[in-house]
C-alpha cells in the first residue's frame, strides 16, 4: 500500500464538489417545496436564498478545481473544457437568468401572479450540464505520477 500522498485531493475533490451539487440543487430545492404551512412565495425566496449562496460556494469550487484538480488530470485538455463548461453554465444561470427570477420573485411577495416564463427551466438544464461537467472532470484519471505508477 503506498502512502498518502499530498495530491490524493486532486482525485476526491471533484467527487465532493458532485455531492455538494447534488444535494443542494437536485435534493434541498425540491424538497423545500414539501414544507406545509408555507406559501410559495415564502418557498421560493428560502430556494432564492440558497441558490445565491451556493453560486459564491460554486465559484469558490470552481477556482479550487481550476487550480488543484486540472493541472493533475491526464486529459488536460477535457479537463479544461469540461471546467469551462461548468463555468459557463454558471455565469449564464447567474448573470442572465437569476435576475429574471428574482424579479418573478420579487412579484410574487407583492401577491401578482406572474406569468409563464421558460426561465426555470433554462436554469434546470443548465444544472444538467454543469453537473454532468463535473462528474465528466471527477471520472478522468489523475497522472500517472499522482497514482504512485511513477517514481
Amino acid at each position: 500500500m503506498r502512502p498518502p500522498s499530498s495530491f490524493s485531493c486532486a482525485g476526491a475533490l471533484p467527487w465532493i464538489v458532485v455531492g455538494a451539487l447534488a444535494g443542494i440543487s437536485f435534493f434541498a430545492q425540491p424538497v423545500k417545496f414539501l414544507t406545509p404551512g408555507l406559501t410559495t412565495a415564502q418557498l421560493a425566496s428560502v430556494g432564492s436564498t440558497i441558490f445565491h449562496g451556493s453560486h459564491a460556494m460554486q465559484w469558490i469550487a470552481l477556482g479550487v478545481l481550476a487550480v488543484v484538480v486540472v493541472p493533475a488530470k491526464v486529459n488536460r485538455s477535457l479537463a479544461w473544457f469540461v471546467l469551462l463548461v461548468a463555468c459557463g453554465s454558471l455565469a449564464v444561470q447567474l448573470l442572465l437568468l437569476m435576475p429574471s427570477l428574482d424579479l418573478r420573485l420579487s412579484q410574487l411577495k407583492d401577491g401578482a401572479v406572474p406569468p409563464a416564463a421558460p426561465h426555470h427551466w433554462f436554469y434546470v438544464v443548465l444544472e444538467l450540464f454543469k453537473f454532468a461537467a463535473l462528474v465528466v472532470l471527477a471520472r478522468q484519471r489523475l497522472a500517472p505520477r499522482l497514482q504512485g505508477e511513477l517514481p
